[in-house]
């Protein structure tokens, strides 16, 4: 047992020196000391029939606590996500916050159809809950917020900010570098969703329930973005159906709306003016109409003592 938290402490501190490093230490890292559970196969079904163009606009950003060798495997939990169906699922180090926060604020400018999901773990959680509180200053909304083993997560109104749709709390044991369950372990948050597992702080990721509570929250957002993009492309439809009637409303007016300068030849008097109204030419309107058969086609007379021509 005294070889093991030797080693862990080793271990962690090896990773206080990587800490400032990038989204590069997600790739490789320890995870495989703590194998991710798969979910339930009800929850993958579910996550499978989400509709695909709802899971294209669900970002998620897991940020990570002072476990930059990916002991927890929150790497692992980043690409099983990822395999779920939901390509926008993110890895955020834990010193990225101001590069979070503009990558979410830029999505929301660029997508009015996204759907923002903030998973913290253990420090993480004290940086996804900063953030929250941050955007909502700038009126900006986060539609799901998860403290994932948050051990200094307080139970007040800064831990469910007004612009979070859901907050999502799940807790097991504290970590052994704030006493385990003696000092700090979390609290249950009112107005929350609150899950304790019986699992050890590093092993809190990688366990089946939090994986399933996860994945059904990212397939629920699919659905509700699936419906906001319908609803939306139908309102667009209409209004520019709405503009084509107006167009054609406004182009094609009826004569009853313009001045009739073409006057019935009924309130004019008969002066042998032809019914179109211009001045006669003392031409006929048809001379077929206007002349008899024999005038039209006037037969040829002889002279006298001389035969009529024959008729060819």
């Amino acid at each position: 047992m005294a070889l093991r938290i030797s080693l862990l402490r080793c271990c962690c501190s090896l990773g206080f020196l990587l800490l400032a490093g990038s989204r590069t230490t997600a790739e490789v890292g320890l995870g495989f000391i703590h194998p991710l559970q798969a979910c339930d196969p009800k929850v993958v079904s579910a996550c499978e029939a989400a509709p695909a163009d709802g899971k294209e606009h669900v970002h998620t950003f897991i940020v990570n606590g002072l476990d930059p060798l990916q002991l927890a495997n929150l790497n692992g939990m980043t690409g099983y996500l990822r395999r779920l169906g939901f390509p926008q699922t993110h890895y955020e180090p834990l010193l990225s916050y101001r590069a979070t926060k503009r990558h979410i604020r830029e999505i929301r400018q660029s997508d009015p159809d996204a759907k923002i999901v903030l998973v913290g773990y253990s420090a993480g959680a004290l940086v996804v809950r900063r953030l929250a509180n941050d955007l909502q200053r700038e009126d900006i909304a986060v539609d799901r917020l998860v403290y994932l083993g948050g051990d200094f997560i307080p139970n007040t109104q800064g831990s469910r900010p007004s612009n979070v749709a859901t907050v999502v709390n799940i807790r097991g044991h504290g970590s052994i570098f704030s006493g385990r369950d003696l000092f700090f372990n979390g609290a249950d948050l009112d107005h929350a969703s609150n899950l304790r597992l019986d699992s050890r702080h590093f092993l809190l990721p990688s366990r089946e329930q939090t994986m399933d509570t996860l994945a059904s929250e990212l397939a629920s957002l699919a659905k509700d973005s699936h419906l906001a993009i319908a609803a939306r492309q139908h309102e667009e439809t209409q209004t520019i159906a709405g503009r084509q009637r107006e167009e054609s409303s406004t182009t094609g007016l009826p004569n009853t709306d313009l001045p009739n300068t073409d006057l019935p030849n009924t309130d004019l008097p008969n002066m042998g003016l032809p019914t179109t109204g211009l001045p006669s030419t003392g031409q006929p309107r048809n001379r077929i109409e206007e002349k008899s058969p024999l005038e039209v086609y006037p037969t040829s007379h002889s002279r006298p003592g001389t035969e009529p021509a024959p008729k060819p």
